[in-house]
């Protein structure tokens, strides 16, 4: 076990690199698409005339405008007048069979001007966006505004061409309509700073590549991953009805120590704890508190011990214990970890005596490793998912993670106990026992009582000696 638990972290750690060098070239670096624009060439604020607005309302029209640029939106803003009415341009085209409204006139008017000012942060970045507003010189309550966005501008965050019409006709159209140009303007530049920061994010088109990608992931690896939670679902619920000794006649001779193991489904720590508390009982262990608050053990080896398990206790402390027959410092710090292997061997006897599944710990490996196979998989499938953005893939990651976690939940947890041993703690329930042996067996099931008990320090003496047998401290 110990090599299986140095080898998977190195695995995974192998995997998740060769996925990192491994990244398709597809995956490109962009633009961090919240970085300030700072250097980019175009100003921020052109007006045809140049005294169209005064000169506080072109500087807080560059000011709204680089405030943008400074949240990521490579914004530029120009403003033109015309003698009259776009209107005019439409009637005038009527003779064509064509009608554009003014609208379409100003849409495309922008998009020639985008594309001859070259709007974007570097070139060929193609990432520009254009506001461009028709003032009319007869009536300025005609205005009209296009935006023109390059190839690579949008989706931007939360920008979208849903949300530059939403600002163009929810925002800037109602203040022209009041003769309020450079307001309208101002204010729809804010409403963009505000959708690009806080605005729900478009999702990214899948390219080519990508939507390849997706398919196998949503049902290559996805499938693969359904059947592998399935084969581990199928491998536990295979153990859980696996008893090779379920035929087999109990062995009624049991000790309050086997009981209470047989009940708790191992030889844990309150097994070895109860042990050590008989002991203090009767007197073969005794406490003694140093000055420091430390506690240390004394044996009393002219005491009889009685419960071959005890003495096994006993006789492994004894071989910890200095010349002086006291256990202390670092020995008192692990005791647990000291008398473990006095738990394994009775853990070992029971398990001859087939109460305990003899396969129990071969079948936890078969578990710990299709877990980990299934969660390398896993691993492996985190990068296609994300690339992909498959769904299904990140929907399969966390089915994965789920059945791994219960699976080894359940591993760590199960009892041992098998149908054997149940049957053989029922029988020995059953029957009258000393008070000595009831107080053991309520030692080792009830413990929790003692450990879960509230306060410091300040609790009483017996709680405290439990928690520093069980190396929990004092408190």
């Amino acid at each position: 076990m110990t090599r299986t638990r140095l080898f998977l972290p190195g695995l995974v750690l192998l995997l998740v690199t060769g996925l990192l060098l491994s990244t398709p070239a597809f995956v490109n670096a962009e633009r961090d698409p919240l970085a300030p624009v700072v250097d980019m060439p175009s100003p921020q604020v052109q007006t045809i005339p140049d005294d169209l607005f005064t000169n506080e309302q072109r500087a807080s029209l560059a000011g709204v405008v680089n405030e943008a640029r400074l949240f990521g939106v490579p914004l530029v803003v120009r403003v033109i007048t015309m003698p009259t009415s776009l209107q005019t341009l439409s009637d005038a085209t009527a003779l064509t069979g064509v009608v554009p409204t003014q609208q379409e006139i100003v849409q495309r008017m922008a998009e020639t001007w985008l594309a001859d000012e070259a709007v974007e942060t570097s070139e060929g970045a193609g990432d520009g966006i254009l506001l461009l507003v028709v003032v009319p010189e007869n009536d300025h309550t005609l205005s009209t505004a296009a935006f023109a966005t390059g190839p690579n501008a949008l989706p931007l965050n939360g920008l979208t061409e849903e949300h530059l019409d939403r600002v163009l006709h929810d925002v800037i159209y109602p203040f022209f309509a009041n003769d309020h140009i450079a307001t309208g303007i101002h204010s729809g530049v804010a409403y963009l700073s505000y959708d690009n920061l806080f605005a729900v994010p478009a999702r990214h088109q899948r390219s080519d590549q990508q939507q390849t990608l997706n398919d196998i992931t949503s049902i290559a690896f996805t499938g693969l991953a359904l059947i592998g939670v399935i084969a581990l679902g199928g491998l536990v619920f295979w153990i859980r009805r696996r008893d090779p000794h379920s035929g087999q006649e109990a062995d009624q001779r049991l000790s309050p120590f086997e009981a209470g193991a047989l009940t708790r489904g191992r030889v844990d720590t309150n097994v070895i704890t109860a042990a050590l508390l008989h002991l203090i009982t009767i007197g073969a262990l005794r406490v003694h508190m140093q000055k420091s608050g430390k506690m240390v053990l004394a044996i009393q080896e002219s005491i009889p011990v009685a419960d071959s398990f005890a003495r096994d206790i006993m006789q492994r402390l004894a071989q910890e214990a200095g010349e002086d027959g006291l256990i202390q410092g670092a020995s008192m710090r692990r005791i647990q970890d000291v008398l473990s292997p006095v738990g394994d061997h009775l853990q070992d006897s029971l398990a001859t005596r087939n109460l305990f599944n003899r396969d129990a710990r071969v079948e936890t490996t078969w578990v710990v490793l299709a877990s980990a196979a299934l969660a390398a998989f896993a691993v492996f499938l985190l990068m296609p998912s994300m690339m992909a953005m498959s769904r299904l893939g990140l929907a399969a990651m966390l089915m994965i993670g789920i059945a791994v976690v219960a699976s080894l939940l359940w591993a760590a947890r199960r009892s041992w106990t098998s149908r054997v041993g149940q049957r053989a703690l029922a029988e020995w329930q059953a029957r009258p026992h000393s008070a000595t042996d009831l107080a053991i067996f309520d030692t080792i099931i009830h413990q929790h009582v003692l450990i879960d008990a509230i306060g410091g320090p300040d609790v009483p003496s017996h709680i405290q000696i439990t928690r520093r047998l069980r190396a929990l401290g004092a408190g």
